[in-house]
């Protein structure tokens, strides 16, 4: 080794020794940085700016806050202590693996989009497309006026002065005196049924079914529906009121019955069905269809909807972006099958 080399490699340790101990002496000397107007503060490069200071320090407590300068400070300091504990979260993983910080997360991303998405007041064109797209959310339900004609199982029936359902009281007005198609014709017509069962045609005796059957006859030939029910056996329960519902009559009378009176037109009766232990069926008095109100009168609650019908798209959107740009992989098998402990 020369004499030139050694003195080089001394040079440099001593240059290099000189250098560090700098660092070690003005490693706690701040050096003024010159920040952008506007920014109060830059920690580990997230700024704070001067306007989320101003705003804090307004909304404080004028006798708890003392010169302004100091309170500046105060805010600013506390300001920088949440974000160095923020930062220390995230770098900690507590983002990946905290349940409690993930959701806040997920539900300022949420809040973010949807602040967004609402910076445009929704415009009358959209509001319009909205609606035509959407009439029949904002219609009224139909109510319907019907009459429940029951007929009990057992051979315990008796006679059931208008068990009707809502029924009008002008159904069947000027029949009353019509002798041959009331209340008598239907029994008249049901001991029919019985004699007819025993020459074979397979009715069997004057059970619920049979009865149903022949008020329907009766009905379809222009008995009044009033005469009808006065012959058939109260419901085993309180009857609805006038121009109920689909939900209400599916209630009382099952989805299946209601979605039957739907389809009717009025002066029409459903198929008889099963109910506890008889059978039933619906004669259509009236039914009122239900209508869609007008945009001008309901503008507020579909101006609300496609507001939020945006934000939706919005977020399916940036979801589908971010899907998009991100590397995902899948296991083989997405939904492995439970394994299976083997038998002794």
């Amino acid at each position: 080794m020369t004499d030139g080399f050694r003195r080089a490699c001394l040079i440099a340790a001593v240059v290099v020794g000189c250098a560090y101990s700098a660092f070690l002496i003005l490693h706690d000397v701040r050096v003024p940085v010159q920040l952008l107007p506007g920014v109060a503060a830059r920690i580990n490069g997230h700024e704070i700016d001067v306007d989320s200071v101003n705003r804090t320090v307004a909304g404080m407590d004028a006798r708890m806050r003392g010169p302004e300068a100091a309170a500046r400070r105060d805010v600013l300091s506390r300001m920088i202590d949440e974000e160095l504990l923020v930062q220390h979260a995230l770098d900690s993983g507590a983002a990946q693996t905290n349940p409690e910080v993930r959701a806040a997360l997920v539900r300022s991303a949420i809040t973010r989009v949807n602040s967004e998405a609402a910076a445009e007041p929704v415009s009358e064109r959209e509001l319009s497309e909205y609606f035509a797209a959407h009439r029949q959310v904002y219609a009224t339900a139909a109510s319907f006026d019907v009459t429940a004609v029951y007929f009990e199982g057992g051979g315990g029936h008796g006679r059931a002065g208008g068990d009707g359902v809502g029924g009008s009281p002008a159904d069947g007005a000027g029949a009353d005196g019509a002798g041959a198609d009331g209340a008598g014709a239907i029994e008249q017509r049901g001991a029919g049924a019985v004699s007819a069962a025993a020459g074979g045609i397979g009715l069997g005796d004057a059970g619920p079914w049979s009865r149903a059957a022949v008020a329907r006859d009766a009905i379809e030939a222009g008995t009044s529906i009033r005469q009808a029910a006065a012959a058939a056996d109260p419901l085993p329960f309180g009857a609805p009121g006038q121009h109920v519902g689909p939900r209400t009559l599916a209630n009382y009378f099952g989805p299946a019955m209601a979605d039957a009176v739907d389809r009717l037109a009025v002066g029409k009766t459903t198929e008889p069905t099963q109910l506890g232990n008889g059978v039933v069926f619906l004669y259509l008095n009236n039914k009122v269809r239900g209508e869609v109100p007008t945009l001008a009168s309901i503008h507020d609650l579909v101006a609300a909807d496609a507001l939020r019908d945006r934000q939706d798209h919005a977020l399916e959107a940036l979801l589908a972006s971010l899907r998009q740009s991100a590397h995902i992989d899948f296991a083989t098998s997405p939904n492995p099958a439970p394994a299976v402990a083997a038998s002794r």
